[in-house]
């Protein structure tokens, strides 16, 4: 988890990540405590990079463009971060074309939003 030390989450990443856990305990594949324990460790790493777009940014996009406050916080977090929101949304991707960029964007080789390890050249070890 050290890979997330300075990456700014939304405070949605929350109930996002309790419903991961609360999925994993309904199909029996972790139990309530241990997905309590994950839960603790992975908050404790996380709590320190939270930010939240300004409340005025989210209920403005809600109110000019119809959208829900929920997709509003990435949104508005997306613009006011400079980055793009990558979802699947069509109805994002209708209202907001400069924001709003899908996974198959995102991951294009010749994306400036990928991030891609660098290549590393391996030496041939003699025999």
């Amino acid at each position: 988890m050290e890979g997330f030390n300075n990456v700014p989450l939304n405070i949605l990443w929350r109930y996002e990540f309790q419903n991961i856990l609360a999925t994993a305990i309904k199909a029996k594949q972790i139990t309530q405590e241990q997905a309590l324990n994950v839960w603790q460790r992975v908050f404790d790493i996380l709590i320190d990079n939270e930010c939240e777009p300004s409340a005025g940014k989210v209920l403005d996009l809600v109110a000019k463009y119809g959208i829900t406050a929920y997709d509003g916080q990435f949104i508005a977090l997306a613009m006011e971060m400079g980055i793009p929101c990558v979802t699947e949304d069509r109805e994002l991707h209708e209202k907001f074309p400069g924001v709003v960029i899908s996974i198959d964007e995102f991951l294009k080789a010749e994306s400036v939003h990928a991030v891609r390890e660098r290549e590393i050249r391996y030496r041939r070890r003699r025999i």
